[in-house]
């Protein structure tokens, strides 16, 4: 990684497998971890650029619903993503804005694991 970024990576091998574990470490600024998608986009990027993963797990966290069936430590897969307030008001971008993106199908993993899944909604908001 690039000097002064507070990025953190992780590497070792597990039956002939390269894993590497990034965090995008604390914010020098503030000293806190540095959440959220924009710190995740930038280092993601960066170790796509510099490990050429076959498979990149983003082990996030969300919120949930308990009417929905979501309770605290509950674990889930994805089936897609979406951002619920990224709008653009310009004629042939409201896909784009709205970002639909579908997950890779892993019915195997969701089985073996007992997962649930679930859609997602991101936001980014910039107040001005």
């Amino acid at each position: 990684f690039p000097e002064r970024v507070p990025w953190v990576r992780y590497g070792g091998t597990y039956k002939d497998l390269s894993i590497n574990l990034i965090w995008p470490g604390k914010d020098p600024a503030s000293g806190a971890d540095s959440i959220g998608t924009i710190p995740s986009a930038l280092v993601t990027y960066a170790a796509i650029q510099a490990l050429q993963p076959d498979l990149i797990i983003n082990a996030g966290t969300t919120g949930g619903f308990k009417a929905k069936g979501a309770s605290i430590g509950d674990i889930f897969i994805i089936s897609g993503c979406a951002f619920h307030d990224r709008r653009i008001p310009i004629p042939g971008f409201d896909l784009y804005g709205v970002g639909l993106r579908k997950a890779f199908d892993t019915p195997n993993l969701i089985k073996e694991l007992n997962l649930k899944i679930t859609w997602i909604e991101e936001s980014c908001k910039c107040i001005l």
